[in-house]
């Protein structure tokens, strides 16, 4: 069925009678007027609902638009955090890897110290033990020496 438009209903004209309009004119007209309408005004319920339901599926999309920035927002921000711990346990790392090469490297040159210092003890005491060795062999030297005298005069005398 066709619908009226305002035009056909401002346009239509019924046949007169004696007495006014043809009212079977005017009765058919009201059923199909009434007939468009309804159609019409079903139609607009429909769409009114239609409508509703895609406000509300805008409105869904809107707020998981806003739950997906929310979320994003908060992503950023715990990246950001995440970088900045990582910064300072680096820079804690580094400091921790500078006071221990520290501590080691002093270690280790009480340890050169400490090993000079025995080294020149040992030095020392080799050179007291050579120089005392150098003396008693020198000693003992000139007693054979003097010795091997004694005991070729003897045998001189001897034989003489």
């Amino acid at each position: 069925m066709s619908r009226i438009t305002p035009i056909e209903i401002e346009n239509k004209e019924f046949k007169r009678t004696l007495f006014g309009l043809k009212k079977g004119n005017v009765e058919a007209f009201l059923e199909e007027l009434l007939l468009s309408y309804e159609e019409i005004y079903k139609e607009n319920i429909s769409l009114k609902d239609k409508l509703n339901n895609l406000n509300d599926v805008v409105v869904y999309y809107k707020d998981m638009e806003e739950t997906l920035k929310n979320t994003l927002v908060a992503a950023e921000k715990t990246g950001e955090e995440i970088v900045e711990v990582a910064k300072k346990n680096a820079e804690q790392i580094e400091n921790e890897a500078y006071v221990t090469a520290k501590t080691i490297v002093s270690e280790a040159e009480s340890e050169v110290r400490r090993i000079n210092i025995k080294r020149e003890k040992l030095l020392a005491s080799y050179d007291s033990v050579r120089a005392k060795m150098y003396e008693y062999l020198k000693t003992q030297m000139a007693l054979t020496l003097e010795e091997d005298d004694n005991v070729l005069s003897a045998v001189e005398e001897r034989i003489a």
